[in-house]
Protein backbone atom coordinates (compact mmCIF):
# COMPACT_ATOMS: atom_id res chain seq x y z
CA UNK A 1 0.00 0.00 0.00
CA UNK A 2 1.28 3.20 0.50
CA UNK A 3 3.03 5.25 3.49
CA UNK A 4 0.08 6.68 4.74
CA UNK A 5 -2.17 5.40 8.26
CA UNK A 6 -4.54 3.27 7.21
CA UNK A 7 -8.17 4.05 7.25
CA UNK A 8 -9.43 0.29 7.13
CA UNK A 9 -8.55 -2.09 9.51
CA UNK A 10 -8.76 -6.13 7.70
CA UNK A 11 -9.59 -8.74 10.61
CA UNK A 12 -8.72 -11.92 9.27
CA UNK A 13 -7.32 -15.32 10.39
CA UNK A 14 -3.99 -15.45 7.76
CA UNK A 15 -3.32 -18.50 8.11
CA UNK A 16 -6.82 -19.95 6.74
CA UNK A 17 -7.70 -16.86 4.78
CA UNK A 18 -4.82 -15.67 3.58
CA UNK A 19 -5.86 -15.67 -0.31
CA UNK A 20 -9.55 -13.67 1.07
CA UNK A 21 -6.77 -11.21 2.71
CA UNK A 22 -4.48 -10.69 0.27
CA UNK A 23 -7.62 -10.26 -2.31
CA UNK A 24 -9.46 -7.57 -0.24
CA UNK A 25 -6.30 -5.50 0.30
CA UNK A 26 -6.06 -5.50 -3.43
CA UNK A 27 -9.09 -4.36 -3.98
CA UNK A 28 -9.07 -1.62 -1.21
CA UNK A 29 -6.07 -0.36 -2.79
CA UNK A 30 -7.61 -0.20 -6.03
CA UNK A 31 -10.38 1.95 -4.42
CA UNK A 32 -7.47 4.45 -3.11
CA UNK A 33 -7.70 2.90 0.68
CA UNK A 34 -5.13 2.05 2.95
CA UNK A 35 -5.50 -0.83 4.98
CA UNK A 36 -3.87 -2.60 8.18
CA UNK A 37 -4.29 -6.39 9.07
CA UNK A 38 -5.65 -7.72 12.51
CA UNK A 39 -4.55 -11.50 12.36
CA UNK A 40 -6.86 -12.98 14.59
CA UNK A 41 -5.63 -16.97 14.19
CA UNK A 42 -6.04 -18.65 17.45
CA UNK A 43 -2.38 -19.52 18.58
CA UNK A 44 -2.79 -23.73 19.66
CA UNK A 45 1.32 -24.49 19.81
CA UNK A 46 0.37 -27.39 17.46
CA UNK A 47 -1.85 -28.82 19.33
CA UNK A 48 -5.48 -29.48 18.99
CA UNK A 49 -7.46 -27.54 21.78
CA UNK A 50 -10.01 -28.41 24.12
CA UNK A 51 -13.08 -26.82 23.61
CA UNK A 52 -12.63 -24.86 26.71
CA UNK A 53 -9.27 -23.60 25.52
CA UNK A 54 -10.86 -22.68 22.37
CA UNK A 55 -13.56 -20.61 24.17
CA UNK A 56 -10.44 -19.01 25.93
CA UNK A 57 -8.50 -18.80 23.44
CA UNK A 58 -10.65 -17.08 21.30
CA UNK A 59 -11.52 -14.41 24.11
CA UNK A 60 -8.26 -13.77 24.28
CA UNK A 61 -7.79 -12.74 20.73
CA UNK A 62 -11.05 -10.94 20.12
CA UNK A 63 -9.52 -9.23 23.41
CA UNK A 64 -6.54 -8.26 21.59
CA UNK A 65 -8.28 -7.10 18.30
CA UNK A 66 -10.52 -4.55 20.08
CA UNK A 67 -7.30 -3.39 21.65
CA UNK A 68 -5.82 -2.58 18.39
CA UNK A 69 -8.86 -1.66 17.26
CA UNK A 70 -9.54 1.09 19.65
CA UNK A 71 -5.53 1.98 18.98
CA UNK A 72 -6.01 2.14 14.98
CA UNK A 73 -9.50 4.27 15.62
CA UNK A 74 -7.67 6.29 17.44
CA UNK A 75 -4.76 7.00 14.83
CA UNK A 76 -7.65 7.58 12.10
CA UNK A 77 -8.87 4.30 10.52
CA UNK A 78 -12.41 5.09 9.64
CA UNK A 79 -13.69 1.45 9.21
CA UNK A 80 -13.10 -2.35 9.55
CA UNK A 81 -14.52 -5.57 7.86
CA UNK A 82 -13.70 -8.76 9.31
CA UNK A 83 -13.13 -12.01 7.25
CA UNK A 84 -13.52 -15.85 8.72
CA UNK A 85 -15.14 -18.89 8.76
CA UNK A 86 -17.09 -19.66 12.24
CA UNK A 87 -14.75 -19.08 14.83
CA UNK A 88 -12.95 -15.81 12.54
CA UNK A 89 -16.74 -14.30 12.10
CA UNK A 90 -17.31 -15.07 16.09
CA UNK A 91 -14.36 -13.12 16.94
CA UNK A 92 -14.98 -10.13 14.00
CA UNK A 93 -18.35 -9.38 15.85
Amino acid sequence: MTDRPADIAVLAATDTKGAETAYLLEALGRQGRTATVIDIRLEAGGRTLTGEEKVVEMRRVADRACAALAQLKAGGVRGAVGLGGGVGTWICV
